[in-house]
């Protein structure tokens, strides 16, 4: 039996006629925004999934550059990985991948190059993971989208340039708020009259998701009362987290809590553990992967923000093919999961990001 939902269902369900939902569903501007809405909601609700085959078969080959970073390897095989998912199930629906690769977060030549060979290939979508530097590129990608590509951030926000749909990311905002929270609980561990004293580690504070998590942070820390001594910048560098552990707890005695708000809290977990201070502060970190896992297993590292990198890159293909296809307009095609605070005991819940291999 096919119980597959279908536009008809949908408009018997909202009281319109088909093409009033077909016009919804594919962004045509004959339907008000009210009816439009609950034509989308209905849909969604209904968990209305389109035939992506049919429509297929009446309209060109989609082709899509995904762009991403090599390093840090610990977070983006996992979006690579999304993006492989992605691509083996819009594998019938005339959608084709090219995947193109740069060295790290700072290697803006690189992803010039890129965006460079990407502009000769006349792609009809791009899914960028930016940069630290993107202002150095800007101007080929303007080139780009005026030629009708349209761009999707994934992980890292570039500039909103006309032609740039939106982008998949953390709420970061939230994270910062969460890890605030997480100390205040080890806050009321210190005796009566004592202020709870942190610092943050961070990737590049120029980068709007970093900035985002200290903000976050900080608007809870005041309301706590916890007072955030410093934040420091780590370039993404597990060698200078490590480093810069040790400075900082030379400078503050008396320091309760760290924040590292990117994926390298290894760097600052492998300093606490071989000075045996990893119960010296409470330490809250960013993502998972096999290395961290062992580090929040024993207890040096006493909580995690997971982001599911594997979703950026799958669910980040999805939206761009999309909005692509006439499925999903532009104004629903930025979105911001939300970070999931992971104890040493739930870590068996993510089997996909146990042990592996570059």
């Amino acid at each position: 039996m096919n119980n597959r939902i279908t536009i008809k269902d949908i408009a018997a369900e909202v009281g319109v006629s088909a093409i009033t939902v077909s016009k919804a569903l594919n962004g045509k501007n004959q339907v008000s925004e009210k009816t439009r809405a609950r034509i989308i909601e209905t849909a969604r609700r209904m968990d209305y999934r389109p035939n992506l085959n049919a429509k297929s078969l009446v309209r060109k080959e989609i082709h899509i550059a995904c762009v991403y970073p090599k390093e840090p390897f610990e977070f983006y095989s996992y979006v690579k990985d999304g993006v492989n998912m992605a691509e083996k199930e819009l594998l019938d629906s005339k959608c084709r991948v090219s995947y193109y690769e740069y060295s790290s977060l700072d290697s803006v030549g690189e992803v010039r190059d890129c965006l460079m060979q990407i502009e000769k290939e006349k792609v009809d979508g791009i899914l960028l993971t930016s940069n630290h530097n993107y202002r150095e590129y800007v101007d080929v990608l303007r080139r780009i989208t005026e030629s009708g590509c349209a761009v999707l951030y994934n992980t890292i926000f570039g500039e909103f340039i006309e032609g740039v749909i939106g982008g998949i990311g953390l709420n970061a905002y939230m994270a910062g708020q969460i890890a605030a929270d997480f100390h205040n609980i080890g806050k009321t561990m210190l005796p009566e009259g004592k202020t709870w004293k942190t610092v943050i580690f961070v990737g590049n504070k120029n980068v709007s998701t970093h900035h985002d998590c200290i903000e976050g942070y900080r608007s809870r820390a005041k309301l706590h009362g916890i007072e955030l001594l410093e934040t420091y910048e780590t370039n993404e560098d597990r060698n200078i987290a490590y480093y810069l552990t040790g400075k900082v707890l030379q400078n503050f005695p008396d320091l309760n809590g760290i924040y590292v708000s990117s994926y390298n809290a290894l760097g600052v977990c492998e300093w606490l553990k071989e000075h045996n201070a990893q119960n010296r502060v409470l330490t809250i970190g960013h993502d998972l992967y096999p290395a961290l896992n062992t580090m929040i297993e024993s207890g040096c590292l006493k909580a995690t923000l997971f982001q599911n990198q594997y979703e950026y890159g799958r669910k980040g293909m999805h939206l761009l093919f999309e909005y692509l296809v006439g499925l999903r307009r532009k104004e629903e095609c930025r979105v911001f999961q939300t970070p999931q605070i992971v104890l040493p005991g739930m870590l068996s819940a993510f089997p996909r990001y146990g042990i592996r291999e570059p």
